[in-house]
């Protein structure tokens, strides 16, 4: 299984998990299922000072309120798969086809590609010795088309 279907099949579970009793838990998912990130030391070393690493992959479930985007992220796997948490992003443009929201603070960036499918993600990471920041690429669907695959796949 690929990460296209890895990523449908995770988010057509969780719409049938999280629509139970709900009208429209969300507007739309973004699941990122492939992530990088580069790490650059900030301490003097004799190896390679700029590392990079394989990112969690993870999804966002967001619902749009007028300048806001409220998302629900999850991990999909490690340790903190069972991790989850709300983040409110002040909502940048919403200007046909991009949707692009982001942290208040400079550390999430989000660009959505709605007729494309597409979403790109950047975040900044700062620690005592490493700056680094973590760049997604993932699938965009709006709960009414997962709805539909869901429904669609349920016998």
């Amino acid at each position: 299984m690929n990460g296209l279907q890895t990523s449908i099949g995770i988010a057509v579970l969780t719409i049938a998990a999280s629509s139970q009793g709900q009208e429209k838990p969300y507007d739309f998912i973004i699941s990122f299922d492939e992530c990088k990130t580069p790490i650059s030391a900030l301490v003097l070393t004799e190896s390679d000072p700029i590392t990079v690493f394989d990112g969690d992959t993870f999804f966002l479930m967001c619902t749009q309120q007028a300048k806001r985007v409220v998302c629900e992220y999850k991990f999909n796997n490690g340790a903190n798969s069972n991790k989850a948490n709300i983040q409110d992003y002040a909502l940048i443009a919403d200007v046909p086809p991009y949707l692009m929201f982001g942290a208040e603070n400079g550390t999430d960036y989000v660009v959505v590609n709605k007729p494309a499918q597409s979403a790109g993600l950047i975040s900044r990471q700062l620690g005592e010795t490493y700056v680094g920041a973590k760049v997604c690429h993932g699938i965009y669907s709006t709960y009414e088309q997962l709805k539909e695959m869901s429904e669609a796949q349920t016998p």
